[in-house]
Formats: C-alpha cells, sequence, structure tokens
C-alpha cells in the first residue's frame, strides 16, 4: 500500500510550514505542496494557482497529483505525530475516512476531544485537517 500526503497553503507562516513539511519527511511515499495564490510564491510548491482558488479547489488540485492509495493532509500550521501515522500504516483500513488525534500548541495547549464520524462530515463537513 503507498501513502501520500498534501499541504495546501496561501501566505504562509514560512517557519511553520517548514515544521509541516519536515514533520511529513520520511512518512510518505509522495508529498505534494499546493500554493493557492499566496502573494509571494511560496518556494518548493509542487504547483501554484496565479490567484486565490479556494481551498476546495486546491485540495482537489493536491489530490489529483498524488498517485498513492491512501491520502493524508495537513495544515501548513499542523505538524504529524510521527508514531500516530506509522501504526496507523500498520492495521488495516476497516473506513474511508481516519483522523489522528489533534493536541493544540502556542497559546492553547492539550488534546481536542472530538473525534469525526461520518454523520458529522456529511452533515457539517466537520473533520480536523
Amino acid at each position: 500500500m503507498s501513502y501520500g500526503c498534501y499541504t495546501i497553503t496561501r501566505n504562509p507562516n514560512l517557519e511553520w510550514l517548514a515544521e509541516a513539511k519536515a514533520s511529513a519527511e520520511g512518512l510518505f511515499d509522495q508529498c505534494i505542496l499546493v500554493d493557492d495564490g499566496s502573494d509571494i510564491p511560496v518556494e518548493g510548491a509542487d504547483y501554484r494557482f496565479e490567484q486565490n482558488v479556494g481551498v476546495a479547489e486546491a485540495r482537489n488540485k493536491a489530490i489529483s497529483m498524488l498517485n498513492t492509495d491512501v491520502i493524508c493532509m495537513i495544515d501548513d500550521d499542523d505538524v504529524f505525530i510521527r508514531e500516530n501515522v506509522k501504526r496507523l500504516q500498520q492495521i488495516p483500513f476497516v473506513s474511508d475516512v481516519l483522523s489522528f488525534p489533534v493536541e493544540f500548541f502556542g497559546e492553547i495547549s492539550g488534546y481536542w476531544p472530538y473525534m469525526p464520524n461520518m454523520r458529522d462530515i456529511l452533515s457539517s463537513n466537520q473533520i480536523p485537517a
């Protein structure tokens, strides 16, 4: 099974983006970075929209560029917890949608107790990215 990951960004905090990218290194067979029309082009982006097209179109572009069995996404201000990703890659899939636990850092710390379920995803598109 092959694993891919994508990040969508627009006018990112470059330090946070570098941390997000570094957290994915070595965990995935393919990683894609899409710049959704940043004022200053993001160096290293695999694709750049000249103007902001919005998160849905940018995510669809990233997904279309991945050639993997499993697709993960990470926001440009998040990091993967390596142990969680490695554990996930060792279990058989029983669902089309999985989510990692979310831990806050910065001004707020601790864990977000919400874990998405299919009803919430379908009714309100609620899922941690």
